[in-house]
């Protein structure tokens, strides 16, 4: 009778009877962001930071819903490039403001 829960001692180069499992897998469906979305955010975000006085102010900033944006703005960026001029329009205008508490 063998104790289960008793550790194996292999020599190197040798392998158990247990079957191969993958350790990490990657969801089942689970869509990444395509480099094009990315770039846009990574540019918004930047812009972000340049235009608010905190690192803070401006994550809250892309981070909120915004009904004049239609959404969070680095959602809306991240959409399309029409998303991302939009955005941007707004900080460098000085309409885009960090929601209050």
């Amino acid at each position: 009778m063998t104790d289960r829960n008793a550790i194996t001692r292999l020599v190197a180069g040798d392998s158990s009877d247990e079957p191969v499992r993958r350790r990490f897998r990657s969801s089942a469906g689970a869509k990444g962001i395509t480099p094009d979305a990315f770039q846009r955010q990574a540019r918004t975000a930047l812009l972000a930071f340049q235009t608010f006085a905190s690192r803070d102010t401006a994550l809250v900033f892309l981070n909120s819903f915004h009904d004049d944006l239609g959404g969070r703005p680095i959602d809306v960026a991240g959409a399309s490039d029409q998303g991302a001029d939009i955005v941007a329009a707004a900080l460098r205008s000085g309409a885009a403001k960090a929601p209050r508490d």
